[in-house]
């Protein structure tokens, strides 16, 4: 006659458990660095299509009017725009969501020297133009309080806007990656100052070399 023996059921040692535990953060530590630079890689991803699509807008207003939306920090352009002290990510916010209406001003009398299609003195038809783009919920944010919304990256820091005129930059932007020059001398640049750290990746409409 055979004999059959019936093992108690049994649990997980406390050894067992703590090599498990072992296991389980040495694996979280070498994941937890790959994470952050694939969510860093997402991030910036994202903003440069972002970037790219505020380009698009930027180029529909300058079709419109000749020139890119002001930046706020060019004496020489008249800014129409909300709030006390202009920043350059409210000034493109407000010239690309804004609705406007060109109106033909112009009634001087044509002179028997100057006509043809562009000659003083053409009554031009009013044009209702804008807005532009739909900024996307997590890309603007009210930074100083003035009720009035800037343009910000995913880490609800401004952009920088600066429409070159002259081939310099213009004053009060900060985070500029560009040595002090611009970089689309015939255009604008737009760029993000990137995931804060201590090597910034700046994300732009042009080459950077952080």
């Amino acid at each position: 006659m055979v004999k059959v023996w019936n093992r108690e059921p049994r649990g997980f040692t406390l050894i067992e458990l703590l090599v498990v535990i072992a296991v389980i953060a040495i694996l979280a530590a070498l994941l937890l660095p790959v994470l952050g630079y694939v969510r860093r890689n997402a991030r910036e991803s994202t903003t440069r299509a972002f970037i790219k699509s505020l380009e698009t807008a930027c180029s529909a207003y300058e079709f419109d009017y000749g020139f890119y939306p002001p930046d706020g920090t060019d004496a020489s352009v008249t800014i129409t725009s909300p709030g006390t002290s202009i920043k350059s990510s409210e000034c493109l916010f407000y010239h690309l969501t804004t609705p406007f209406r060109i109106i033909g001003t112009d009634a001087t009398p044509l002179s028997t020297t100057n006509k043809g299609p562009n000659a003083k003195g053409e009554r031009w038809a009013s044009k209702d133009t804008g807005p532009y783009m739909d900024i996307p919920e997590n890309h603007k944010k009210d930074l100083t309080g003035n009720n009035y919304n800037e343009i910000v990256d995913l880490w609800s820091r401004a952009l920088q806007y600066d429409n070159i005129r002259d081939g310099t930059l213009s004053t009060g932007l900060s985070g500029d990656p560009r040595g002090g020059v611009g970089k689309n001398l015939q255009g604008f640049d737009i760029w993000s100052e990137g995931e804060p750290s201590t090597t910034p990746r700046p994300i732009a409409n042009f080459k950077t070399t952080p």
